[in-house]
């Protein structure tokens, strides 16, 4: 089971060049942050970070005299007008052409000049704590108390990173991710953060540039693994010329492979072939082409988004601890196999790497 959002990607033909970007995730994000064992990995597929450093034109937009800017559309905001800046530092000479109320623009600025101490008397770890329990937009309105009518401009700070809005994001990883309104809290960058996600104690730990992209993002990485498990599929020998390597997709599923990959194959249920104790396989049941179809294997590994597992896995998964993070906050990595975990779950959260490893070696 693999995950579409990641092989994803767009082309486009205008006159005779081929414009390619990407349709799924964007970037090997803080690589510095892997494992030993997905360092090797990307590695063995021949992608060398370092090239990125000269690959990556970190200065092109300000060579081409581009700025941020901010969109406000007629659906939110009554009128369709671009303005220069970003939400998080925008001016007030930005601000006057925005098509918001003086008393909204005056909260805006309250919010990015914020010097407050919303929690007087409150250590470090404790505001902390509070803000882990609210949201981004609930910290707003109830803490800085700015006017709803601010919220619509602040909301979508976050789909790019998240696919939700504010009022879905905990502060606290607001906070991480340096969106306005908590200097005047003082918290310790330096001291533990319990609640945090993963994704903002990233970035507050980052030391490496945004630049590990392909042109068609992480299209490319899927791309090199099925160059290695099915050579004859796509040519080249280069992290260079997999982005423009055409595919044989008609290769990918061929009998005489040593590996098939199967495309447009969506999972839907995955269980042991018999009592889990002593079950020697696992049978997976995907649809393609409108027809639900399946497969046996002595082992199964899950390389998707670990919010789904309960779907395909429903009832190995509702008597775990695992079960019960996965539909509540937090994600545990779990596998069924009777090869290496005797039809049971691991006891503790372990890394896709070493899933893998413990699947199938």
């Amino acid at each position: 089971m693999t995950s579409a959002a990641t092989r994803s990607r767009n082309e486009f033909t205008v006159g005779d060049r081929l414009l390619i970007s990407y349709g799924g995730t964007e970037s090997i994000e803080s690589p510095a942050q892997y494992s030993t064992a997905a360092r090797g990995l990307l590695s063995d597929l021949g992608i060398d970070l370092q090239r990125f450093y000269t690959a990556f034109d970190r200065g092109r937009y300000q060579k081409l005299g581009m700025t941020r800017g901010i969109f406000f559309d007629r659906e939110t905001f009554g009128v369709d007008r671009m303005v220069q800046g970003s939400v998080s530092d925008i001016s007030r000479k930005a601000l006057d052409l925005a098509p918001l109320t003086e008393a909204i623009k005056r909260d805006v600025l309250r919010v990015i000049g914020n010097r407050t101490n919303h929690f007087p008397g409150l250590p470090s770890p404790e505001k902390k704590a509070r803000l882990a329990r609210m949201s981004y937009r609930d910290f707003l309105l109830n803490v800085v108390k700015v006017a709803p009518g601010v919220i619509p401009l602040f909301q979508a700070m976050t789909h790019d990173l998240y696919g939700v809005g504010i009022d879905a994001i905990p502060a606290l990883d607001c906070w991480g991710l340096e969106m306005p309104g908590f200097e005047g809290l003082k918290l310790d960058d330096d001291e533990p953060s319990p609640g945090i996600g993963r994704t903002p104690l990233l970035e507050m730990n980052e030391e490496e540039p945004y630049i590990f992209h392909f042109p068609d993002g992480n299209a490319s990485v899927a791309r090199l693994l099925a160059r290695r498990l099915v050579p004859q599929a796509l040519p080249g020998d280069s992290m260079d010329d997999v982005v423009t390597a055409r595919l044989a997709y008609g290769k990918l599923d061929q009998p005489s492979n040593s590996t098939r990959i199967r495309l447009n194959s969506t999972v839907i249920r995955v269980k042991h072939r018999g009592d889990p104790a002593s079950a020697r396989e696992v049978e997976v049941t995907y649809v393609r082409g409108g027809k639900a179809r399946s497969v046996r294997a002595g082992a199964c590994v899950l390389a998707c988004w670990n919010m789904v597992i309960p779907l395909p896995l429903p009832r190995v998964v509702r008597h775990t601890e695992a079960g019960a993070r996965i539909r509540g906050q937090r994600c545990r990595w779990c596998i069924p196999t009777s090869r290496s975990t005797t039809g049971e779950h691991f006891r503790k959260p372990v890394s896709p790497m070493s899933t893998h490893r413990a699947a199938t070696g």
